[in-house]
C-alpha cells in the first residue's frame, strides 16, 4: 500500500517509546509474536493515506512510503503495516502535487466516472487516453499514480483539434 509519512529534520519519527531514523531507499519491518498484532496508533510503521495529512505531526521531511506485510488501517486514514519502505523523499511542492492527485482520483469521483473532466480552460483525465483542445492556451492534464502532466495547446507544438497524449504525442 502506497502511503505518505512525515519526519523531522534528520528522518527520524517517532516510535514506541523513543525515536526511529530512517533512509530513502531502505526497508525496514518489526516481528512480532503470534499473540501481537499490528494495530494503528499502537505497533508498527505508520503512515497516513492522504499526502497533506504528515502536516498534523511533522512539517520538516517528507517521503513516499509503500507499506506491507501486516496492515492495518483505522477510519482517520491512518496506516500502519510490519514492514516498511522508504520509496523517495518529497519536498512541499511535491507534497501538494499528490495530494491534488489524490484529490483528483479519490475525493471529486469525477475521473471515475467518465473519461476525462472539463472545466474553463481544462481537459483532466486519469485515463491512458488522447485529449484535444479547441483553444490556444487550453491545458489538457494527464493525472497518474504519482505525477500530473501539463500540456499547454500553444499552436505550434500542441495544436488545436489535435489529440496528444500525456507524453505530448500526437494521435
Amino acid at each position: 500500500m502506497i502511503a505518505y509519512k512525515g519526519f523531522d529534520s534528520k528522518m527520524r519519527c517517532t516510535q514506541g517509546n523513543g525515536t526511529f531514523k530512517y533512509k530513502v531507499g531502505q526497508t525496514y519491518s518489526e516481528n512480532y509474536s503470534d499473540d501481537e498484532n499490528i494495530k494503528t496508533r499502537n505497533k508498527g510503521f505508520h503512515a497516513v493515506i492522504e499526502p497533506l495529512r504528515v502536516l498534523d505531526w511533522y512539517k520538516d521531511k517528507f517521503a513516499k512510503v509503500e507499506l506491507s506485510d501486516d496492515i492495518n488501517d483505522d477510519k482517520d486514514g491512518i496506516v500502519c503495516g510490519s514492514k516498511i519502505t522508504i520509496l523517495k523523499e518529497l519536498s512541499i511542492a511535491d507534497l501538494v502535487k499528490e495530494e491534488i492527485i489524490y484529490y483528483l482520483k479519490h475525493k471529486t469521483g469525477l475521473l471515475k466516472t467518465q473519461p476525462y473532466y472539463s472545466v474553463k480552460n481544462f481537459k483532466i483525465t486519469a485515463k491512458d487516453i488522447y485529449l484535444s483542445a479547441n483553444t490556444i492556451d487550453e491545458k489538457l492534464i494527464f493525472v497518474s499514480d504519482d505525477e500530473i502532466k501539463v500540456l499547454t495547446v500553444d499552436g505550434e507544438k500542441i495544436q488545436i483539434n489535435k489529440c496528444y497524449n500525456k507524453e505530448g504525442l500526437e494521435q
